[in-house]
């Protein structure tokens, strides 16, 4: 998904009224999808469960990073990542 496509997604979904909340548990992440979705995404380390039919647009990154590593934006655009959007079915 493109940070395009994420942020067409988001306006549509405050079109219909739905609500958005961040769950991002990592501060780089948080900031970094801020910066590509055009939207607040705050930091916000909770566990999430979704329902059957409720989406997600979450941010993978390339390689997996060392144990105990700390990334900053700069290393997680070197990693590189794409965006993409889950959702639940069951």
């Amino acid at each position: 998904m493109t940070p395009e496509a994420a942020r067409q997604l988001i306006a549509r979904f405050r079109q219909a009224g739905r609500t958005l909340y961040s769950a991002v548990g990592h501060r780089a992440t948080a900031a970094l999808m801020t910066r590509l979705l055009g939207i607040d995404v705050p930091f916000n380390r909770v566990t999430v469960e979704h329902l059957a039919g409720e989406s997600a647009i979450v941010l993978r990154l390339n390689q997996r990073p060392p144990e105990g590593v700390v990334l900053s934006i700069a290393d997680i655009e070197a990693i590189g990542y794409e965006l993409g959007l889950v959702t639940r079915l069951e």
